[in-house]
């Protein structure tokens, strides 16, 4: 029995699915377009009834320790509602969408992944084709990112071009508890997100930037309305720091990483 299979029949014989429960998934993805480099980051699913946050996390348990976080969003649920919350600049945000509800079960899907029954679903969502593995052995209906919904755990999602995958890697029973400081975020609609985005980069130094990387760096500009060579390197800087992540999840609204 592996580590994996013992945490989850551990699991599924210690604690009934209401309980808070930390579950940790590995993410692969390939952050440029025009590279097929992939860069791995990690993150925790936690999920109390019908509740959940998904978060960022900088250091896992497979010896590689990722420092600088490109996905840097939160994701919280609950039966009626999806807020994702993220930056932009000097714009802390969130937006709201409804509960997934367009999977659509594969035909002859169904097999076993340590040793628990196992069933595959696709989607639809943010413009990528999806595919994921699901177990209804145990009865959490959530998965990483927005997805959720199926009638079991979400333990492996990719996207059909494979630029973007989940694996889970462990999951447990957790005690701890923290808030997310959540109050500084504004309200916004995701079609004006997109606006405020495509406004941004047709002319970065030409409005006030205060940018902060995930290890603590700022980077505050003020234009002065001069097009001298503060205005042109500051641009180069915020087009440069765009294609190191040109790649997003979500191929509707492009998030900035710095």
């Amino acid at each position: 029995m592996n580590k994996l299979t013992f945490l989850l029949a551990f699991c599924l014989f210690q604690m009934t699915w209401s309980q808070n429960i930390e579950i940790t998934y590995k993410v692969k993805f390939r952050p440029q377009k025009e590279n097929d480099l992939m860069r791995i980051e990690y993150s925790l699913l936690k999920v109390n009834g019908l509740n959940s946050e998904y978060i960022p996390a900088k250091k896992m348990n497979d010896s590689l320790e990722v420092d600088e976080t490109y996905l840097n969003f939160m994701v919280l649920q609950d039966a009626f509602q999806i807020k994702y919350y993220g930056s932009f600049n000097d714009l802390k945000f969130f937006y709201q969408e409804k509960p997934i509800d367009n999977w659509v079960i594969i035909p002859n899907s169904a097999g076993f992944q340590n040793n628990y029954k196992t069933q595959q679903a696709k989607i639809q969502l943010d413009g990528r084709s999806w595919i994921a593995t699901f177990t209804p052995d145990i009865s959490i209906s959530k998965g990483p990112y927005k997805f959720q919904g199926l009638p079991g755990l979400i333990t492996e999602i990719h996207s059909e071009d494979q630029d973007y995958s989940f694996e889970m890697i462990s999951l447990k029973h957790s005690e701890e508890e923290k808030n997310l400081h959540l109050e500084n975020y504004k309200k916004i609609e995701k079609k004006k997100l997109q606006i405020y985005i495509s406004e941004f980069f047709k002319d970065p130094a030409s409005k006030k930037l205060s940018l902060k990387n995930s290890y603590g760096d700022t980077f505050d500009y003020q234009p002065n309305g001069k097009k001298d060579e503060n205005y042109r390197s500051t641009n180069a800087f915020i087009f440069e720091t765009h294609q190191k992540y040109n790649n997003p999840i979500d191929k509707e609204t492009f998030i900035l990483v710095f």
